[in-house]
């Protein structure tokens, strides 16, 4: 019952109460003309004395409802944006966010092959790519902290331990891309990057500082691209606020290494790295080890179970490698006293891992990734397999053979003690029992979801190129791209973004979107519907729990090939920045993997970084 004559808003529409009081009748709908209910009016264009946004510009609506009018602007401000009707400094804004998007991050020069009979990939170009997803034009800076060999080069000519500007300021405009190539800092101690003479553990302080006046997005590529390159792979950076002081690592084995087993002898040693970047002075870092490490560089060698101390200033970093075959991080776990950044991988590995050389898939490659804090780790995932490699490059042109049941490698690490993963893959591999710093790798030839009662990581590791059934060279000496491993930590869905200003960098051969998302998602690439643009690949998938009597959610993997190469160089390209859009806000999930003859290189599209896992 109601007081007759009574008016009220209910769920956007007008109502008043009927003259006998027994129900609520709809004066009018304000969802049909595209307004909001304000009570005691009707149907208005904006709720009266709202301060909104216009770009820039600060809006307040009129006292009676009927519109709005500009009554500032932020645009005096080059640091700020007009966010919930007040101008906020867009470098804050981003941190609250915590996402991958900021204004401050630290990149580092990871350790990657010298092989003798390829050369040195570690003396290829190492860049910065940076994006500017906002409206702001960003002012960028990279600076290094001096050391004793930079203070005694001419370039330089800075003072050891002060901070130096090798880049910029420069500008990087609203949705534009810079590419910052920097020198090479060798931080396993070698003494030139065509050498492969340090001690491969080491501390130095060869960590670079982008620093930004407005949010942007940073990637770093070891090398940058893959033109004569035998040994690649490239990172999502994440920004200095959406750092921790708690990680627990994924990684993969060193497949190849100097051993006195004629079974497992590779002949050479590319090691495993856990590479920690201090983003303040006087941090104290902390490292239980999952595995043996080298010694050198101010640290002494240690082994699995061992727990080493460094201290760390600003720029400092703290390069750990491995000391054998099969010797593999995954499972340490890495604590500082300031948030610290962390990354991991390899000089070079394969994938599959191997228990003896007559097992081996060729070839290996440099692998690397930044890792999400602990707090920021998740329950659920979407796993969307890469493409097919070999029917990718024969649907290019190449005379190739295609392996229909080409599998992709996953390593799953538990957070917490008796960690339940369930999967809707086929036994062995639908369910995984896991104490803390636990993992488990296996092969999957098709996309699956993943479901754990506790904070989990997952790893994505494409293989190798015999793996895929690629052959190395074709009549005619002709050699097809057939890629080789890479690694990507994949967001939990937990984690996902309902947008995405992404990367896609330059000259590789085959370039591809990993799209996770509901089913009833509708996605614009650049502003127009994705299947009015790109000739994607969707594959219906299962379902995961939403919450407590929620429904489950559906989901469908998506592949889009962005960039291909025939053998005659014909093809299409479509490199650099692009928007992928949920216009109805669902979230969904973006990997970018691409290859080319002998490298691959894979990254997650974005992240939200936020804390959900707080115990």
């Amino acid at each position: 019952f109601c007081a007759p004559g009574a008016q009220r808003c209910a769920e956007n529409a007008y109502q008043q109460c009927a003259d006998d009081g027994s129900a609520w009748v709809e004066l009018a709908s304000c969802v049909d003309s595209g307004e909001v209910c304000v009570t005691g009016v009707g149907c208005r264009p904006c709720y009266p004395d709202l301060r909104t946004c216009d770009g820039l510009d600060i809006l307040r609506c009129r006292p009676d409802g009927t519109g709005t009018d500009v009554i500032a602007t932020c645009a005096d401000d080059p640091t700020a944006v007009c966010f919930a009707g007040d101008c906020v400094n867009a470098c804050a804004l981003a941190a609250d966010a915590r996402s991958y998007e900021g204004c401050e991050y630290w990149a580092v020069d990871l350790d990657n092959a010298v092989v003798s009979t390829f050369g040195a990939a570690s003396a290829q170009q190492f860049s910065v790519v940076l994006s500017n997803p906002g409206i702001l034009t960003a002012e960028v800076t990279v600076e290094l902290q001096c050391d004793a060999e930079d203070a005694a080069n001419p370039a330089y000519g800075c003072t050891d331990g002060a901070p130096y500007v090798v880049a910029g300021p420069f500008e990087v405009g609203p949705g534009d891309l810079r590419v910052v190539d920097l020198d090479a800092r060798e931080v396993d101690g070698s003494t030139s990057p065509e050498l492969n003479d340090g001690p491969g553990t080491f501390v130095s302080r060869r960590a670079y500082r982008v620093h930004s006046t407005a949010p942007i997005i940073a990637y770093q590529f070891n090398p940058l691209e893959n033109v004569g390159v035998f040994s690649n792979d490239a990172s999502l950076l994440l920004p200095r606020e959406a750092l921790d002081d708690r990680y627990l690592v994924l990684s993969w084995p060193q497949t190849l290494a100097l051993t006195d087993d004629a079974l497992t002898n590779g002949g050479i040693d590319l090691r495993a790295f856990l590479t920690v970047v201090a983003t303040e002075d006087d941090t104290i870092v902390q490292v239980d080890l999952a595995t043996d490490i080298l010694g050198g560089g101010g640290v002494d060698a240690a082994s699995a179970g061992d727990t080493i101390e460094v201290h760390l200033d600003r720029f400092g970093v703290l390069n750990l490698e491995t000391d054998g075959f099969d010797a593999d991080f995954t499972g340490s776990r890495v604590r500082g006293s300031h948030p610290v950044a962390v990354f991991t991988g390899s000089e070079a590995s394969d994938v599959p891992r191997f228990d003896t050389l007559s097992e081996r898939s060729c070839c290996a490659d440099h692998l690397e990734e930044q890792l999400f804090p602990e707090i920021a780790l998740g329950f659920h995932f979407v796993a969307v397999k890469s493409p097919l490699r070999g029917q990718a490059i024969r649907d290019a042109g190449w005379d190739v053979p295609v392996v229909p049941d080409e599998p992709e490698y996953w390593r799953i690490l538990a957070a917490g003690e008796d960690t339940l993963v369930k999967t809707d893959l086929p036994p062995p591999n639908d369910t995984f029992l896991l104490q803390r710093g636990q993992s488990v790798i296996f092969a999957s030839e098709r996309d699956f979801v993943i479901d754990a009662n506790k904070p989990i990581a997952v790893g994505q590791f494409p293989v190798s190129q015999q793996a895929t059934g690629i052959p190395s060279t074709l009549s005619g000496g002709l050699r097809p791209p057939g890629g080789d491993p890479s690694m990507i930590v994949v967001p939990p869905v937990e984690q996902w973004r309902s947008s995405y200003l992404f990367l896609v960098p330059n000259k590789y051969a085959f370039d591809s979107l990993l799209i996770a998302a509901p089913a009833t998602a509708e996605l614009r690439f650049d502003h127009i519907p994705l299947q009015n643009v790109l000739t994607c690949e969707y594959e219906p998938m299962g379902t995961l729990p939403t919450g407590p009597g929620d429904a489950d959610v559906e989901y469908v993997a998506i592949r889009c090939p962005l960039s291909w190469a025939g053998p005659d160089g014909d093809g299409n390209q479509d490199d650099g920045v692009h928007l992928l859009e949920s216009v109805g806000g669902e979230p969904v999930g973006l990997i970018v993997w691409g290859w080319d003859s002998f490298v691959s290189y894979g990254y997650p599209g974005g992240t939200n970084v936020s804390p959900i896992n707080l115990d």
